[in-house]
């Protein structure tokens, strides 16, 4: 039974390091990166900058893209040499996607802590209306936070997005 036991646990480990193995060598392919030529790009640079646009060509030692700015392509072209680049992306560009949802959860969780703690702190004893107070606190902090940062949320806009991986370093 225990032979059996670590047979099989041998075997899934071994498959799933073999697996890993086998997506990570598929993503420091450079040809994949040469497959994207006239297709929408995220790059991250290995000073840490991101750099969107359209790749408009690819050697071995580097590419060239179209930088696109935030509300259209400019007509700026830039080549990036291979050894500066950390990951590829593909990417979709002027999404303009509210962050509504996101701003809304980060509010809440601020408000939360920012009203229920005081009221967790003013708390003087172990009795129900203390454990009231700090329950209504963090609930309306958290609705308070969450229409703030849904409003915050609305008016920022993500411009482009990261769409899956095709090349890392």
């Amino acid at each position: 039974m225990v032979r059996k036991l670590m047979s099989s646990l041998l075997i899934c480990s071994i498959m799933a390091v073999s697996s890993s193995l086998a997506l990570a060598g598929s993503q420091t392919d450079w040809s994949s990166v040469e497959s994207l030529v006239g297709q929408e790009v995220a790059v991250k640079l290995s000073g840490g900058t991101m750099k969107y646009g359209i790749m408009r060509s690819v050697t071995p030692d580097s590419f060239v893209i179209q930088v696109a700015g935030a509300k259209s392509l400019t007509q700026t072209e830039t080549t990036i040499n291979r050894a500066e680049v950390k990951k590829v992306w593909r990417a979709l560009l002027f999404v303009n996607d509210r962050n509504t949802g996101k701003g809304a959860a980060i509010g809440a969780g601020v408000g939360a802590l920012a009203l229920g703690v005081p009221a967790v702190a003013a708390g003087k004893g172990d009795d129900q209306v203390d454990n009231g107070l700090a329950g209504a606190g963090f609930l309306l902090g958290a609705l308070g936070g969450a229409a703030v940062g849904g409003i915050a949320g609305f008016f920022s806009k993500k411009k482009h997005k990261k769409r899956d991986l095709i090349y890392k370093q």
